[in-house]
């Protein structure tokens, strides 16, 4: 758009009073064509979201409702109750999920019902009333063992936060189509194993207890389209904060991923990179692989996947690096200890989706 010289002069006339700032502001305001947003769909659509790994479960399936795009922000997605979700492999063998009581839309699988074979193909199937959804089923890959992992301490500097950087190095199949995702968790030890109604006493555990916390967030996608058959060295997995000096546990884990996982994945990203930005892509329907056994043409977003891992421990020394702590928020690992009139009897550590018993393979004191 163009700003004729009368309109111009106007517009300096009033900033020379009310300074370069809103001067600035104004011209922008009249340069730029406002962004206009609109909803992927008018309603709420089914979201679907999970995998089966060759790892032991509980295995986790998401369900929930679009959300509407608003103020250039996306609605949060309404979790989907009460329906009922299966797991199907290729033999025709059904296990449901049972519905979780503590996150809503949230569907866990019993570790001892099922686990996830590499060569065996998997597809979820959804019942919500009298509507059936199930996904295309994909094959459980070989994961590719992680060769070693390490890390190196690095100072604050333009390009890098200050802490410890965790690697790996692998080797990529050769004259394989390969695809890769990684993730991780910190472990830690706890001595407290439940807590009270009220909060008023809590019970210490009967053996180690560890807590496990995945980077549900983490999106690091790769294909070795350019690499095939090489090793892959100096990989970055991710940056532990100097906010401690006790060691901190690592689990990785390296993913294989079909094809099509790759590429949900990757519009995940894009669109992920691209929000806020006032030249970003705007945003769009993500292709997955879930549809209405009924109705092809319903709008159905998501993904459910089937991926073979590998894990490696890393133990990251930290007592021994320079300089103060930083200011990232320090983790609330353990309550203060109760005076001992109010010491309750010991709680056993149960296997869950976020503790364990099970002793990370590094020494952890």
């Amino acid at each position: 758009m163009k700003i004729s010289s009368n309109i111009l002069e106007e517009i300096l006339r009033k900033c020379s009073k009310m300074g370069i700032f809103w001067m600035i502001a104004i011209i922008l305001s009249g340069c730029v064509e406002p962004i206009k947003l609109s909803a992927l769909e008018s309603e709420g659509k089914l979201v679907v979201e999970g995998w089966i790994t060759n790892l032991p479960g509980p295995y986790r399936i998401r369900l929930s409702r679009t959300g509407l795009y608003s103020l250039g922000y996306e609605g949060v997605n309404a979790g989907v109750l009460g329906a009922k979700v299966f797991i199907v492999d290729d033999l025709g063998k059904e296990v449901e999920l049972k519905e979780t009581d503590e996150m809503a839309g949230y569907y866990l699988t019993d570790r001892s019902e099922i686990k996830g074979e590499v060569g065996r193909t998997y597809k979820v199937k959804i019942v919500i009333g009298d509507k059936v959804y199930e996904s295309k089923p994909e094959t459980l890959l070989k994961p590719v063992e992680i060769d070693t992992a390490y890390y190196e301490f690095m100072e604050e500097s333009v390009f890098k936060e200050k802490g410890f950087y965790v690697y790996i190095d692998f080797k990529d199949p050769e004259n394989e189509e390969n695809y890769y995702s990684w993730t991780w968790e910190e472990h830690y030890k706890i001595t407290r194993c439940e807590v009270l109604e009220g909060g008023t006493g809590r019970f210490c555990c009967q053996s180690y207890c560890y807590v496990k916390e995945r980077c549900h967030l983490c999106l690091d996608i790769m294909s070795d389209l350019y690499n095939n058959g090489n090793s892959v060295n100096h990989k970055s997995i991710v940056r532990v904060p100097f906010n401690r000096r006790d060691p901190a546990i690592a689990k990785i884990f390296q993913q294989s991923i079909s094809k099509d996982a790759y590429i949900f994945l990757n519009y995940v990203k894009q669109q992920t990179n691209n929000a806020g930005s006032v030249f970003g892509t705007p945003p769009f329907s993500i292709p997955g692989n879930i549809f209405n056994v009924n109705d092809p043409n319903e709008s159905v977003y998501g993904y459910f996947g089937a991926k073979g891992e590998s894990t490696r421990y890393i133990k990251v020394i930290r007592k021994f690096a320079d300089g103060p702590l930083s200011d990232e928020t320090t983790p609330f690992k353990n309550p203060p200890e109760e005076p001992k009139e109010l010491i309750w009897p010991c709680a056993p550590c149960e296997e869950t989706e976020f503790t364990t018993l099970e002793i990370p393979s590094v020494d952890i004191k």
